[in-house]
């Protein structure tokens, strides 16, 4: 059998079904030795083999490629972002008015707990991860920016929110109530700007939670709308490109490997 058929036999849902099968447990599966040298393995001729192995092999390659151009608009939309959102020498030329968060915008915490969550529920709740969860009840109804206030996610984790939600008690949120700030324009300058910001403010390097006060004084630049819808615009764009689960790459990415399961599971059924 050669090693690269094995690598794409071992995947398929056929095999991976028998495997299955062959382990117990709960909360810890272990295999059966026994069982597992049952386990029914086809072996083609090879001429097979290679063919099946040269078809699939595509499909693997032109995902890979994807993927590494994904990494490549990625690199490319966080140097856009952090170059438009930049405003230090705009700033030295005294054009740019800064001003502290907490004149521009409403600040605080939710009072829910990870636990409370519902796998259905009618609304998002946002906790102190990525992943947006859900609750039947909301603490708000805005247009507002969430961070994580404590653990792995301080300064790296950011949902853009519009309409009714509920929040983890250590979450924040930031509602702009400042009409010369466009809400998703501070969105963009906070993930591109304030875990820089908090690093350097805070006593340790590495940054565990965040304090209200270093929110409140976040330096906020304003420059005029226009500027502000412009930095939207073309960093829309880009978050379209690289992180739209519905078009773009990421879509195109989803699409190849359902198309490479689907081949591989109809080759590889004997």
């Amino acid at each position: 059998m050669l090693p690269d058929f094995a690598k794409h036999l071992f995947r398929s849902h056929n095999l991976r079904s028998q495997i299955v099968k062959t382990a117990s447990g709960v909360t810890r599966y272990n295999v059966s030795k026994k069982l597992m040298e049952k386990v029914q393995i086809p072996i083609p001729p090879l001429e097979v083999q290679c063919e099946i192995v040269r078809i699939l092999d595509n499909f693997t390659k032109y995902k890979a490629e994807l993927m590494a151009e994904l990494t490549v608009r990625k690199k490319q939309y966080e140097y856009y972002r952090d170059y438009l959102l930049n405003f230090d020498d705009i700033r030295k030329l005294k054009k740019v008015k800064f001003v502290p968060l907490a004149e521009i915008a409403d600040i605080g915490t939710g009072s829910h707990n990870t636990n409370e969550e519902l796998e259905f529920g009618e609304y998002p709740f946002f906790v102190r991860s990525q992943e947006v969860r859900r609750l039947n009840t909301y603490d708000f109804d805005e247009t507002a920016v969430i961070t994580s206030g404590d653990g792995v996610g301080v300064g790296k984790i950011y949902h853009f929110v519009m309409g009714k939600y509920a929040l983890h008690q250590r979450a924040y949120r930031i509602h702009i109530n400042n009409e010369a700030v466009i809400p998703k324009y501070f969105y963009y300058y906070m993930k591109s700007m304030f875990l820089r910001y908090i690093k350097k403010t805070a006593v340790n390097s590495s940054v565990t939670s965040i304090r209200r006060k270093m929110l409140d004084d976040f330096p906020v630049p304003v420059p005029e709308k226009k500027i502000q819808e412009k930095i939207i615009y073309v960093l829309d764009n880009f978050e379209t490109i690289c992180n739209n689960l519905n078009i773009g790459l990421p879509k195109e990415i989803e699409l190849r490997q359902k198309q490479y399961e689907y081949y591989r599971d109809k080759l590889l059924t004997f």
